[in-house]
């Protein structure tokens, strides 16, 4: 009977290395798939609606300023137009 033994060919294949550091890839694997930590996705959530709440100022701030522009191109004071609402 003949043994069973690596083929040459794969002694220099991708897969032998993965074969001889069974402990190390099996810690990279539960580190990979362990959760992170609830302060980091805190820290994220807080910086992400920072983020937006600024940019909706921004934008809130430049359409003021492009209202404005266009009642001084009407000559039309913002003014006149709710007194004349109430």
């Amino acid at each position: 009977m003949h043994t069973a033994e690596t083929p040459p060919a794969a002694r220099f294949g991708a897969a032998q290395p993965l074969t001889e550091k069974e402990q190390a890839l099996s810690t990279r694997i539960d580190r990979l798939l362990a959760k992170r930590a609830a302060s980091h996705v805190h820290y994220v959530r807080i910086v992400i609606l920072s983020v937006s709440a600024l940019t909706f100022l921004i934008l809130c701030v430049i359409q003021g300023i492009n209202l404005l522009i266009i009642f001084s191109l009407l000559h039309c004071n913002p003014l006149v137009l709710l007194s004349t609402l109430l």
